[in-house]
């Protein structure tokens, strides 16, 4: 039997989009095009397991789209790329068989104009693939997209070895509990606005203003604008922060393995991979309620907390709590570890119900 053809555009090459490519891989001919060569925010030096057509110029643009139009089914990375906006209206001039992917866009952005042209848009297209159910909740609420037109569809999430994973926290828990070692708090996140830096910062100051800051090692990796600012802030707040900058997949896999704790502190995030990275490594995550994926995962004090976007004293409340009750730290760590992530192994069964 022939493998159905696939092609599938997104918007660079990245490690969670290299995840979803193999497994489609393995039972599907999958063409990848890129909308550009490289991120401008994620700069992985050591990024192209999955090869690809970038189609940034206009000759690459039209052999693509030729290419694209032959295939038994279309996956388009999101609409905010012009050549996938071209692509999405050849898609449906032609009646092929595709999906858009989206993860949660902003509220805040969302205006008459807008919904109203989208929501017209989005009645002719076949199916929508999206992160979550924080997304797929944002679709059906703001635009009424038939739920038989959804699948959810997330990031791909390399999952470590988890007996591994167990055995380090064990002896993390001994670290903490007998030998009384600092608690390991790691933050990755990009050093702009809407990251929640500042919450943090509140947080920090307020945990040094009681002498609790320093019974933990603090640990942030991440690039931006804004992170030379906040590098001097934090340095300010305590010399022994460590800003290690924009770090590779490897030595993030490696901070996450041995951390206790993982803070994502965005007002908004879309969806953030991180949080469900250090979940299946069975770490204790806090994240605001403006975080999709822990919106998605996280039963606030089962398998982590969720705490108020705006709130640096609900933040700061739960790291003294667990500071008092630091079995705490591996008791919801080890119900993280073993929450249902079915979903991310998951690309081929939604393919195979649409496909036939």
């Amino acid at each position: 039997m022939n493998k159905k053809n696939i092609s599938m555009i997104t918007a660079h090459p990245a490690p969670y989009m290299d995840v979803i490519f193999n497994q489609i891989s393995l039972k599907y001919n999958l063409n990848v095009y890129y909308n550009n060569s490289k991120s401008k925010d994620k700069s992985w030096k050591n990024q192209n397991y999955m090869k690809g057509q970038s189609i940034i110029n206009f000759k690459e643009s039209i052999i693509a789209l030729n290419n694209i139009l032959k295939s038994d089914f279309v996956i388009v990375g999101g609409w905010s790329h012009k050549f996938n906006i071209i692509l999405i209206f050849m898609l449906i001039i032609f009646k092929k068989k595709f999906a858009v992917t989206s993860d949660v866009p902003e509220e805040g952005r969302i205006n008459k104009i807008k919904k109203f042209i989208k929501s017209n848009v989005f009645k002719l297209i076949p199916y929508f693939f999206l992160t979550g159910g924080s997304c797929k909740e944002h679709y059906v609420k703001y635009y009424n997209i038939d739920e038989k037109k959804i699948k959810i569809f997330p990031y791909g999430i390399l999952f470590p070895d988890k007996q591994e994973l167990i055995d380090i926290n064990l002896n993390r828990k001994n670290e903490i509990l007998n030998k009384n070692s600092k608690i390991k708090i790691l933050i990755a996140n990009r050093f702009i606005k809407r990251k929640g830096y500042e919450i943090i910062i509140d947080s920090f100051k307020n945990l040094k203003k009681l002498n609790l800051l320093n019974l933990f090692e603090i640990t942030i990796i991440g690039n931006g604008k804004l992170y030379e600012q906040y590098k001097t802030i934090f340095y300010e707040i305590s010399k022994d922060i460590r800003l290690l900058g924009w770090v590779e997949i490897d030595e993030y896999e490696q901070l996450l393995n041995n951390c206790d704790i993982y803070i994502h502190a965005s007002i908004f995030e879309p969806y953030g991979i991180p949080v469900i990275d250090a979940m299946v490594r069975g770490k204790l995550v806090i994240a605001s309620n403006g975080v999709m994926s822990a919106i998605d995962f996280i039963k606030s004090g089962y398998n982590g907390f969720i705490y108020n976007s705006n709130n640096s004293n609900e933040l700061n409340k739960i790291l003294i709590n667990l500071l008092n009750e630091k079995e705490d730290i591996y008791r919801i760590g080890e119900n993280a570890i073993n929450s249902d992530y079915s979903i991310f192994k998951n690309y081929n069964k939604v393919l195979e119900d649409i496909i036939k």
